[in-house]
């Protein structure tokens, strides 16, 4: 509990990522869209929040930053948090946006 994760990690802004090759192996991701935007928030197997656009011209990642370790699970998502669970741990993390 406690951990943030926010739109300033931007270690991949301004890149647009192709599609990972479904054929190379079996990804998982969650996927929920915020709102009725282009914009999507995703989880991977790896453990990454992704803050992504998705529109006809293709993905366009805003922002990444590791919340948990590997994961199976769906996230679960309430106001502004995210829960992420793995086989060992549990985590609750912020999605706010700190005030300046």
């Amino acid at each position: 509990m406690g951990r943030s994760a926010h739109p300033t990690n931007h270690r991949s802004q301004g890149r647009t990522h192709a599609p990972p090759d479904l054929h190379a192996r079996n990804p998982q991701a969650t996927l929920v869209w915020l709102g009725d935007t282009d914009r999507a928030i995703i989880l991977n197997e790896e453990g990454e929040l992704i803050l992504t656009r998705l529109n006809p011209e293709g993905h366009h990642e805003q922002s990444r930053t590791k919340i948990i370790g590997p994961t199976w699970a769906h996230p679960a998502f309430a106001g502004s948090r995210v829960f992420a669970r793995s086989d060992t741990e549990l985590v609750c993390v912020s999605l706010e946006v700190p005030s300046e």
